[in-house]
């Protein structure tokens, strides 16, 4: 993937976000409109913050979904300027979507959580450090829209120690 931006709007949107020197990038919940089946619990997500509190965290996403506490927030953002902000970030904790696909325009070490419901060649750019316990999971790749096994799966086998480890030792 690329993404590309005029001088102009290099020179605005730093004037506009008014974005930390460093920072990461964290999204608090996954998209669930298709599917409950790729979320790891808002909770959980909340961990990685708390736990790597030296960090500054920026909350990309939507303004209503759920906030995650100690971030600055960048909610409703337009493309481009998500894709601004994803290009000037240290790095990602993401789930499988959009923010991977545009992390992977500016090959962002981008931390995904995968939850099983897709195989991983559906989306392991380069740039990911893919989390997953998947092989632990009796339905991955699950598929199923509604399945009444994987999220109990996925949350007993990827647990919070797991994903904070794999971020430590990648960072």
């Amino acid at each position: 993937n690329e993404f590309f931006f005029s001088k102009k709007e290099l020179k605005e949107y730093e004037d506009e976000l008014e974005l930390p020197l460093n920072f990461s990038l964290i999204q608090s919940t996954s998209k669930t409109s298709f599917t409950k089946n790729k979320e790891w619990k808002l909770e959980r997500m909340q961990s990685i913050v708390d736990h790597f509190s030296e960090i500054n965290w920026i909350q990309i996403g939507l303004s209503s979904e759920p906030r995650l506490k100690n971030c600055i927030y960048k909610l409703d953002l337009d493309l481009r300027k998500l894709a601004f902000v994803i290009f000037k970030c240290d790095f990602l904790v993401t789930y499988e979507g959009l923010f991977n696909h545009l992390a992977s325009s500016f090959n962002k070490k981008n931390f995904l959580i995968h939850t099983g419901f897709l195989p991983i060649e559906a989306f392991n750019y380069s740039n990911n450090i893919v989390i997953e316990a998947n092989s632990k999971m009796k339905c991955y790749p699950c598929y199923d829209i509604h399945c009444e096994s994987h999220t109990e799966d996925c949350l007993k086998n990827l647990t919070v120690d797991l994903v904070i480890n794999k971020i430590k030792n990648n960072l």
